[in-house]
């Protein structure tokens, strides 16, 4: 994976997908919350669920023994919990 992600030409896609991605889940948001995809809120939201896949992924590639899932139920929960002081 760090030999792919090595490469300029897959860091572009990568990057070009994660805008995609994120683009739709802002708007997925939006329209559940009946917020508007330019508000805020859904743009907030959307970067923080990407940034705890993001730290949940790169976290279980460095240290790939445990599970996944696991991993991004811990993240979450701790993002739902408002992020409470480190343990």
């Amino acid at each position: 994976m760090r030999k792919l992600l090595a490469e300029p030409a897959i860091q572009h896609e990568v990057f070009r997908a994660h805008a995609m991605a994120q683009d739709q889940l802002t708007a997925a948001i939006a329209a559940r919350t009946g917020t508007a995809v330019t508000d805020l809120y859904p743009q907030i939201v959307a970067s923080v669920v990407s940034a705890g896949l993001g730290t949940a992924m790169t976290r279980w590639v460095q240290h790939p023994s445990g599970s996944l899932v696991d991993l991004l139920r811990d993240v979450f929960d701790q993002i739902r919990a408002g992020l409470p002081e480190p343990r």
